[in-house]
């Protein structure tokens, strides 16, 4: 079940690469069995990037004109990391904030997440093929990371958090992150906050009644501990802990 994976509600928070529709449905990959030669094509193409972006920074210019003009997007998705250049050219303010986990555990998550989409899609991007795609897309996104952070020497925009810490004290993080940005962060956006963390709590005891039994891990998508040794590097650099 998709919901059971990955919660979504119409008007909560989703992963941003909904605004690449425009140029890149990456999210019709997902269920049309196309994602490795579309994220292929994403990585290793400067100029597609480009105009992703470009079309992407479209989007979001005519959304903010419903906003204040001191308002900020924060925007998530992990396949970020395979431009990280592209995005600083098009966005050359952005601050990008790293949140590290465990590769294993990230890895999993995304087999379980795709695997469900693509049952529900009816195609063939499942089981140990799924593993292998998320090995390729998760060593390429780390590694184009890496290198694309150290490449460019900004490294005052780049900001490390541990996944544990969020997970441990998620408004603390937050508001320790405004103040490292110098953002205001208003005491009515704390209590939003506290609220959103609270229900979210309650929806997850309540999905776990919904949906028991022991989650789906790397060996149910051919995966090994071995293969997480390609990650050595990164944990290691990160803090992460084996």
């Amino acid at each position: 079940d998709v919901i059971a994976e990955h919660e979504c509600d119409f008007d909560g928070p989703e992963e941003c690469m909904m605004g690449w529709t425009v140029t890149a449905p990456i999210t019709g990959a997902v269920a049309s069995n196309a994602l490795p030669s579309v994220m292929r094509m994403f990585a290793e193409s400067s100029t597609l990037s480009e105009t992703i972006y470009a079309d992407y920074k479209r989007v979001l210019q005519t959304l903010s004109s419903k906003f204040p003009p001191e308002s900020h997007w924060v925007l998530k998705c992990p396949l970020h990391l395979l431009r990280l250049d592209t995005i600083l050219n098009v966005f050359p303010d952005a601050e990008i904030v790293w949140i590290h986990r465990r590769p294993r555990e990230s890895v999993a998550s995304w087999c379980r997440i795709t695997n469900s989409v693509a049952t529900a899609s009816h195609n063939h991007l499942t089981g140990d093929r799924v593993g292998r795609v998320a090995l390729d897309l998760f060593t390429s996104m780390i590694s184009q990371g890496m290198a694309a952070r150290d490449k460019m020497q900004r490294e005052g925009q780049f900001h490390d958090i541990q996944f544990t810490d969020v997970i441990a004290d998620p408004v603390g993080v937050v508001e320790q992150l405004y103040s490292k940005l110098g953002k205001k962060l208003t005491a009515e956006t704390r209590e939003s906050m506290v609220q959103f963390v609270a229900n979210w709590e309650e929806q997850r005891k309540k999905k776990a009644e919904r949906f028991p039994g022991v989650r789906a891990g790397l060996a149910d998508f051919g995966l090994t501990d071995e293969d997480m040794d390609a990650f050595d590097d990164y944990e290691a650099r990160f803090g992460l802990v084996k």
